[in-house]
């Protein structure tokens, strides 16, 4: 007895689970048996679709400043109403959602308007989740490349901010923004940069002449970006200036041929640094980035401290033992400094004789 009634619960149990499987296979037969995924889903051809868009920004990949472009990991969610895929959950064994495959339904076209690779559409066809009463939700990730609207502010450099504009492209649809607009909660810090704003905004274009008299709406992401600055700072600008410090030692080595191996080395160092610095921004010619003009201003002191240390070398080599000095100059410096060590002389010989009359 006590066999039998487990066999029953089992079977019930089994009953229980398969029965909703039945029921949701033939309803994703029945709703497309019919459907055409390259249709509109609408009842009249005039209508447009409201779509809502928003996104989830997860990660800044890459910030590529010679190339200007943005590689971000973006979670796209778009809502819309689909009259062809709604159903009555009492006739299909109270199912009210149901998973359905991306490419075999009508989904908005999206692509990335300053897109910089080969594909601007959305390459990775999740499943959309589409409910009874015909709304469907689709949250396709993506790995977007794009452009940068504006050309990225160096000349703070290594304290660089960067705004940055993304553009999702469609027509012939009524955008509208979730509630959330861009979200942040899965949002991953980046190492190397600092998120400081994310606004978004739609906009509506005409072209005509060219389009007919359809409205191309797109929504825009504005990203503002500012570079961590403790990197630069520990490899970069740090060493750069202990470096310059150094060249004021040059004038402290005694006259021989070290003296222009020591101010060279640092030229050299610093020229260095210089190479390496210009690998990492871009080439642009509207400004000069801070750190480039402390290098070449540190750079340009260097030389000419190596070019006072040949002139002051040559003198004391070269020149003393072979040009006798002017006599003009001789009178001049003798009277001089004979004035400043009598004067210096005499002061010492009161202070003294002062001393002695005291005691």
């Amino acid at each position: 007895m006590k066999v039998m009634r487990a066999f029953g619960i089992f079977v019930v149990a089994v009953i229980y689970i398969v029965e909703p499987n039945r029921y949701a296979e033939q309803l994703y037969e029945d709703l497309l048996y019919y459907y055409n995924k390259n249709v509109r889903p609408v009842k009249n051809a005039s209508e447009s679709i409201k779509v809502k868009f928003g996104a989830s920004l997860i990660r800044i990949i890459d910030v590529d400043e010679v190339n200007q472009v943005l590689t971000t990991n973006l979670w796209l969610e778009m809502q819309w109403f689909d009259y062809k895929l709604s159903w009555e959950p009492t006739r299909w064994g109270g199912i009210k959602k149901l998973h359905i495959p991306s490419d075999q339904i009508w989904i908005p076209d999206i692509l990335l308007y300053n897109n910089a690779d080969g594909e601007p559409h959305i390459t990775i066809m999740s499943d959309a989740l589409v409910y009874h009463n015909g709304l469907i939700v689709w949250k396709p990730p993506s790995i977007y490349k794009s452009y940068n609207g504006f050309l990225l502010d160096v000349r703070q450099l290594p304290s660089a901010d960067s705004p940055i504009i993304n553009r999702e492209d469609e027509s012939g649809k009524e955008y509208q923004y979730l509630e959330k607009g861009m979200d942040l909660s899965g949002f991953y810090q980046s190492l190397e940069w600092d998120l400081m704003s994310l606004t978004s905004q739609r906009h509506e274009q005409l072209y005509p002449g060219c389009c007919g008299q359809d409205f191309y709406i797109d929504v825009t992401f504005d990203i503002a970006l500012r570079r961590k600055t403790l990197f630069y700072t520990v490899n970069l600008v740090i060493p750069c200036m202990l470096i310059a410090i150094l060249t004021t030692f040059v004038f402290y080595i005694p006259p021989i041929e070290h003296k222009m191996t020591f101010s060279i080395s640092i030229l050299v160092s610093l020229t260095v640094f210089y190479l390496v610095l210009i690998e990492l921004i871009p080439p642009t010619s509207l400004v000069i980035p801070l750190i480039c003009r402390y290098l070449l201003f540190t750079m340009f002191f260097v030389a000419m401290s190596i070019l006072l240390s040949v002139l002051s070398l040559n003198y004391y080599r070269v020149m003393v033992p072979l040009i006798p000095c002017p006599t003009g100059c001789k009178s001049y410096s003798s009277k001089r400094y004979r004035d400043i060590l009598v004067s210096k002389r005499l002061k010492k010989t009161k202070s003294v004789t002062v001393g002695a009359a005291l005691l």
